[in-house]
């Protein structure tokens, strides 16, 4: 019987070594799996937040894209705008010819405040043919002597100069309308 009990013992022996070896190797297999799990569930946090990154950058690109192109588009519709209003500008001073008595003053002035600004010397009128009767009747009110050439090219106004063409000055409604163009165009700029 010793040799049936030392069998036994023997297996019983073998039999906890074999479940605690098991034991063993399911505790590693579960650790490894684990670790595994969790440098996996890093890995996976890593690319994700790599993946949000990548695209609130794109979101912020799409946005600032969007932005600009809006912004370009109200500055152009703003220039149409502008356009439009400085082309109906142009052609109400086309319609002042029109009115013989208020032409007349603005012309008279405009012949004043040019004669003003050059020096104390003789000098010539340029005009549009049109306005060669209305520009002499100005200078014999004003008891003023200038050369009158036609042949300008103008809705109306003048340009004036000594004889010599050293000293010009544009008046005609075009420079002056292109002479305060910047303010107008700073004035209407926030109101679109």
């Amino acid at each position: 019987m010793a040799e049936k009990e030392i069998k036994i013992a023997i297996k019983e022996t073998f039999e906890q070594e074999k479940e605690k070896l098991l034991t063993q190797a399911k505790k590693e297999e579960d650790d490894i799996l684990s670790e595994a799990k969790r440098e996996a569930q890093l890995i996976k946090n890593s690319y994700i937040k790599e993946l949000e990154e990548k695209m609130q950058r794109e979101k912020q690109r799409t946005l600032s894209e969007s932005s600009l192109q809006a912004k370009r588009e109200i500055l152009i519709e703003k220039e149409k705008v502008f356009n439009e209003i400085v082309d109906a500008v142009t052609a109400k001073l086309e319609d002042i010819r029109k009115d013989e008595d208020e032409y007349y003053n603005i012309l008279k002035s405009l012949i004043i405040e040019t004669e003003e600004s050059l020096p104390d010397v003789k000098f010539k009128i340029r005009i549009p043919t049109g306005d060669v009767q209305l520009c002499e009747k100005i200078l014999a009110d004003l008891k003023f002597t200038a050369e009158i050439e036609t042949g300008l090219t103008s809705v109306g106004g003048l340009i004036m100069s000594d004889l010599e063409e050293m000293y010009i000055c544009d008046n005609t409604f075009e420079a002056r309308l292109q002479r305060i163009l910047p303010q107008l165009r700073q004035k209407f700029s926030p109101l679109v």
